[in-house]
């Protein structure tokens, strides 16, 4: 390894530019992701009933595709 090479690039102006940038939008995608997910908690605590409403004729709740796309954004995300 040539240590002095890796010092230079990390003391590069656009590599730090680069890694700011990097963890700004990391923290966005969590505070999105942390969103939804308090969102979706705070409605099965204050207004289950929303959830527990059927979907058409069938015996599943709302609740159920809306935690199942909960889960899938996550992990988009």
């Amino acid at each position: 390894m040539n240590y002095p090479q890796e010092a230079n690039i990390v003391l590069d102006m656009k590599f730090k530019k680069m890694v700011k940038q990097r963890n700004r939008f990391a923290v966005f995608l969590s505070l999105i992701v942390l969103s939804i997910y308090f969102i979706f908690i705070g409605t099965a605590t204050f207004r289950p009933e929303l959830l527990a409403m059927p979907l058409e004729a069938s015996k599943i709740t709302i609740g159920l595709p809306i935690a199942a796309i909960v889960i899938v954004s996550s992990w988009v995300i």
